[in-house]
Parts: C-alpha cells; structure tokens; sequence
C-alpha cells in the first residue's frame, strides 16, 4: 500500500506541474525599459489623453511582463469603467459588461495592491465614473483615505478627489482638495489649478438648487437649461407675476418682430406657437419662461 500511495503522489505532483505549464507564460523583457512600470505609465498617459485602446495595450503589456502587477489591473479597471461611463443607457448590455470587468479589474487590483497608493488612486476614479453606488462619494472618499496613508503628499489622489467632491456638488470640499494639490506643486498642480477656477466661480456664485449646481458645471447650455436655471435658481415666473399684481401692468414691454417667438401686441402669451419643444424634457418649464417675454 505504501508504494501505491507514493505512485499517486508522484502523478499528482506531475499533473500539478503539468498544469502549471499551461498557463500564461511571463514575457521577458527586451529592453531596459520595458518594465510593467513603464507601461502601466504610459497606459495611464493615454487614457488620460482619450485614447483608450493605446492604454489597453499598454496595461496588457505590463501584465504580460507581471500578471501580479497591480497598477496595470487598476488601469485596465479604469478604462472598462471609461468605456461604461460613455454609454448613457442604462438598460444596456454592453454597458453592464464594461461595468462588470471594471469592477473585477479593480478588486483584483485591490487584491494584488492593498499598499499601492495608485490602485487607491483608481478607486477613486473608477467609483467617480461609473457613480454606481448610492453613495459613490463615500466609496471615492474611502479610496482616497487609503491612499493618504499610503502616500500623504501625493497630489493626484488631492486632485480626483477633488474632481469627486465637484461632481458630488460639495464644491467647498473640492475647493479644499483642489487647493491642497497646488500646494504639493507635483505634476497634477496645473490641473487642479485649472478646475478650482470653475469651482471657485461656482462657490461665489453660490448656486441654491440641484439644477443650478448642475448647469454650473456645464461648459455650455442650451436654451432649455437656460430657461430652467431662470425658473429653478431665480424663480423668474413667480417674481415676474407677483411684480405684475402689484404694479397692475406687465412689467415686461419688450415686444419682438417674430411672432412665432414672442407675443405679438394681439397675441397672447398663451397663443405662442413654438414648434421644436414637443416631447422635450423640459417643455413646461419653456412655455412658462416663454410666457414672460424675456426668452
């Protein structure tokens, strides 16, 4: 009995090894540098430049070099969590695939990098980007704490925390972080210096409605924005009749030459005819603007 149970341990062994060999085999490196650091660098180079199939490649080629290469993991999470953030359908299928991968990529990333400071620098860019949580403020915000630890003086975790806070409209808070990465002076001052002038704008401007911080982080608006920021942040409708009651007379006496826009003098307001705001999600809020003749 001795001798079987030797045989069988030796062919486990063998099958073991066998298997072993299978799998993925580690590419050497042909150069100096050619190292998972240098491509995990300039993956995140191109994703930050848009060009995600580059960075792809480039998180591949670490990992070939380093299938336990942390970095790499968490950019390829990044650019899955890119690719699912750019889909707005939220029924889609290929949108819950990359949401998916992103979130595997990251845990994997977080598995094999628990003391990398850049793979808690992901997390808090993939939970910006896909804002799949109920409350994906406090995952980036958890992400961001390990990295401080981590890395105490480290200037991008400041900045996409930052960045986190102002999509969150906590603008004083990413004022805070934005502040705190232009005071480090490392490579990511120039853009935190860029984005705290929006939100400092923001912060003056003192928004009080969620429509109002969200059209402040617009670069451009529509007219419907418009006229839903003049009724939701201003009020403009109820301010303009309770003047009108008041004084007993419009207050407004602009009159147009398009009466297809404006009210013509025997044309009511309610008589407008305005034709490309049918189905529009803000239809009613556009006649009612519309309506005070200053649209």
């Amino acid at each position: 009995m001795p001798r079987v149970f030797k045989i069988v341990a030796i062919l486990a062994l063998a099958g073991i090894i066998f298997l072993m060999g299978c799998g993925p085999k580690q590419r050497l490196a042909q150069g100096e540098m050619d190292t998972p650091e240098s491509h995990s660098n300039q993956g995140l180079r191109k994703l930050n430049e848009g060009h995600l199939e580059d960075a792809q490649n480039e998180f591949q080629r670490a990992i070939d070099l380093n299938a336990k290469f942390a970095p790499a993991w968490a950019g390829y999470s990044l650019v899955s969590a890119t690719r699912g953030s750019a889909i707005s359908d939220s029924k889609s299928k290929t949108r819950k695939q990359h949401i998916k991968e992103a979130e595997q990529y990251l845990e994997k990333a977080e598995y094999l990098g628990r003391k990398d400071a850049s793979v808690w620098i992901a997390h808090i860019r993939v939970n910006l980007l896909l804002q799949n949580e109920t409350d994906w403020i406090k995952a980036c915000r958890q992400g961001f704490d390990q990295a401080k630890i981590l890395h105490p003086k480290n200037d991008e975790a400041y900045y996409w925390m930052g960045m986190a806070y102002r999509q969150a409209y906590e603008f004083r808070l990413s004022e805070d972080m934005l502040r705190s990465a232009i005071d480090i002076d490392g490579h990511w001052a120039e853009k935190a210096g860029q984005a705290l002038q929006l939100v400092h704008r923001i912060v003056e401007a003192e928004p009080g409605t969620k429509h109002g911080r969200q059209i402040a982080l617009l670069d451009k608006i529509s007219r419907a924005d418009l006229a839903v920021l003049f009724i939701e942040e201003l009020n403009v409708v109820q301010r303009l009749q309770r003047r009108e009651e008041m004084s007993g007379s419009p207050v407004v006496s602009f009159k147009s030459d398009n009466p297809l826009v404006y009210p013509s003098p025997d044309q009511s307001a309610d008589d407008i005819d305005i034709t490309d705001i049918e189905n529009h999600w803000a239809q009613s809020m556009i006649r009612d603007f519309v309506k005070t003749g200053l649209f």
